[in-house]
């Protein structure tokens, strides 16, 4: 069922967000109260009727905001260890949640969230997941840095993450190599 793979590539995406920074534009007034994170509708509720008013930050329609899923998959108070790749953090492998499942939902979010998230994010699990199996059954696959002592991912953004510099990697078949050679992909005829 390969739930593992999924939880390895639900915790890639928490690190390296394929849309790290998402700008909406403000519809409707809201609040930014002063509030200690909650973790379900009740505390949320609670929270807000004892909250310090005075402290509230009231955002009005036509402002520029920007959530940031890098920002947000990568606090200690949401992620202990925040900084490490932890496949096991996830007990789930589902990849979006219904809203009355969402107590936790909204903390992991690297295709968006809500009626304007991605609406190719199953295609691309799925494609990633397919690859991935593909690889790990045909090559056993070692990733070094191009330079010795260079960071393995050295990203930057714009407008999606990107990866700068080179990274190496050295493919093994784990096959006949017979085998392995006459395994190709064939383009389509136009």
């Amino acid at each position: 069922k390969m739930t593992y793979l999924r939880r390895i590539l639900k915790e890639s995406l928490r690190l390296y967000p394929p849309v790290p920074i998402i700008p909406r534009m403000v519809t409707e007034p809201f609040v930014i109260a002063d509030i200690p994170r909650c973790r379900t509708k009740a505390e949320y509720q609670s929270a807000m009727a004892e909250r310090d008013v005075t402290k509230d930050i009231v955002v009005t329609p036509g402002t520029g905001i920007f959530i940031a899923p890098w920002i947000t998959h990568r606090l200690e108070s949401v992620y202990p260890n925040a900084e490490a790749f932890d496949p096991d953090r996830f007990e789930s492998d589902k990849i979006t949640q219904l809203l009355s499942e969402q107590d936790e939902a909204s903390l992991w979010f690297p295709f968006g969230l809500g009626s304007r998230d991605c609406i190719g994010r199953f295609v691309a699990f799925q494609e990633a997941q397919l690859c991935l199996i593909r690889l790990v059954q045909e090559y056993d696959f070692k990733v070094t840095a191009a330079k010795e002592g260079a960071p393995l991912m050295n990203t930057y953004f714009h407008a999606t993450l990107k990866h700068q510099g080179d990274v190496k990697v050295t493919f093994t078949p784990r096959h006949n190599q017979e085998l392995v050679n006459s395994v190709h992909y064939a383009r389509p005829e136009m």
